[in-house]
């Protein structure tokens, strides 16, 4: 395991190159951080992306599995998920990951470090109107360990931006 995590510019231009792929840059983050060897191609075919919808939070989580990293899924209820979803969520069941619901964002920092990184589903552009994914290793104060966001990023921001209107709260957890 790396003690220092790569960063957006470490990563290979495919993932970087398109604010889309947010998520799947995020997993490679992870997967690198954790010193396990993957591809894009790979990463985007486990996360079952589309460059016109993005990837859900389901999705990280099954790379991440499928990688052979844990995997925990915390989500607010989706009473409608998209078909890609409940095809991601019955892929997850069988690989023993089953969702959590979403903790307060406190207790949930609280648990990530170098060994448990979480993955946040995030609202930062209005404009935009879909989510956004960004790795975090926790918080020491009011600072939250964001790579992706920069040193800026405080609980009450990530708080703001995780729990958005029209946003689920969603995080995966990965570890060993």
């Amino acid at each position: 395991m790396r003690r220092d995590f790569p960063g957006r510019a470490d990563s290979p231009e495919v993932l970087r190159g398109s604010s889309e792929a947010c998520g799947p840059l995020a997993v490679w983050q992870v997967l690198t951080h954790f010193g396990i060897a993957s591809t894009p191609a790979g990463i985007v075919e486990h996360c079952r992306f589309a460059p016109d919808v993005g990837t859900y939070s389901v999705g990280l989580a099954v790379a991440m599995a499928r990688y052979g990293l844990r995997a925990d899924l915390y989500s607010d209820h989706d009473s409608s998920p998209q078909l890609v979803e409940r095809e991601l969520y019955a892929e997850a069941s069988r690989l023993g990951i089953v969702p959590k619901s979403a903790p307060g964002l406190r207790a949930l920092l609280g648990r990530l470090d170098w060994d448990r990184v979480g993955i946040f589903l995030l609202q930062v552009d209005w404009a935009v109107g879909h989510g956004h994914f960004a790795p975090g290793l926790g918080a020491v104060g009011d600072r939250v360990i964001a790579p992706n966001e920069g040193d800026a990023l405080t609980v009450h921001g990530l708080r703001q931006a995780w729990e958005a209107p029209g946003i689920f709260r969603q995080c995966v957890v990965a570890q060993r």
